[in-house]
């Protein structure tokens, strides 16, 4: 609870201060977080240049590649350092910060595919079943919310702490699968094949996990949290929202072929009751696929 949190807060005060790189939502200065594909980026930076509020320049939010989702939270409930920021949801996140319950991008990170190996793509042509896919070791983040839902669904998982550190992992072949969203699995492979020439993306098997990205708002600015609901919901009203995420997101999605894909479902857990899951004007919703299953 909030309490507790309060707590950590005073445990990092009283361990000494840190410096920390920011990046600016002023669009001057527009250069794109090395953690996503310019999307967020330009999604806040439209909210805040058509609502009104304190000058652009005035709102920071940290280089996401600077901090670990635990000290984001203690920041954010201090509300000093940083103000808001737009990850993927955890009930401590939605406990103890403003939630704006707008999937940022649709629900489309929840659509899995999965970095392997080239010389493993031949082990998945006859993965048929969720618990054939299970066999295979698979690499997440030690802090990601999506990290104990595969565990809980029967993965061995390996952990590492960072993105480039489990690209590592996996080269090294110390597990057979490393699962991204549609949204970051092109713009990542992209990024990484000249470093890792081995690198393929596993052709015939997704995972969906509902999993919504939200923008967290520090409960000492709730002025800022309102601004950037009004803001999202003016997007969804007048089209502007959708046509963002096909900028980005379109060339993903044909790619990603998921009505060829045997795809498996894992429930979310951690999903709040207060999830908007019936809103479907707020989701991406994929063709029929005949080979979908949930486990």
């Amino acid at each position: 609870m909030v309490h507790k949190a309060v707590i950590l807060v005073l445990i990092s005060l009283v361990f000494g201060n840190y410096a920390c790189a920011q990046n600016s939502l002023d669009p001057s200065n527009s250069q794109k977080s090395p953690s996503n594909n310019g999307y967020i980026d330009e999604l806040l930076q439209t909210i805040i240049e058509r609502t009104k509020g304190p000058p652009i320049a005035n709102l920071r939010v940290a280089e996401r590649s600077n901090f670990s989702r635990d000290r984001k939270l203690v920041e954010l409930i201090s509300g000093e350092k940083l103000k808001f920021d737009a990850v993927g949801t955890k009930p401590s996140w939605e406990e103890n910060l403003i939630t704006i319950r707008i999937p940022l991008r649709k629900g489309l990170q929840g659509y899995r595919l999965f970095f392997i190996n080239k010389q493993d793509q031949s082990a998945f042509e006859n993965t048929n079943t969720f618990e054939d896919f299970q066999i295979f070791p698979t690499g997440s983040g030690a802090q990601w919310s999506t990290t104990p839902l595969l565990e809980a669904s029967g993965f061995n998982v390996v952990k590492g702490g960072s993105k480039s550190e489990l690209m590592k992992m996996l080269s090294a072949r110390r597990f057979v699968t490393f699962g991204r969203g549609i949204d970051e699995i092109y713009f990542e492979y992209d990024k990484n094949t000249k470093s890792y020439p081995n690198l393929a993306i596993e052709q015939n098997i997704a995972v969906f996990i509902p999993h919504p990205t939200y923008i967290f708002v520090s409960p000492k600015h709730p002025d800022l949290a309102k601004r950037f609901e009004t803001g999202l919901r003016d997007m969804i009203a007048d089209g502007s929202f959708d046509r963002l995420f096909l900028k980005y997101f379109k060339d993903d999605i044909e790619r990603a072929n998921l009505d060829q894909r045997r795809v498996f479902t894992i429930a979310n857990s951690n999903l709040s009751k207060d999830t908007p899951l019936d809103d479907e004007a707020l989701w991406y919703t994929p063709k029929s696929n005949s080979n979908k299953q949930t486990n």
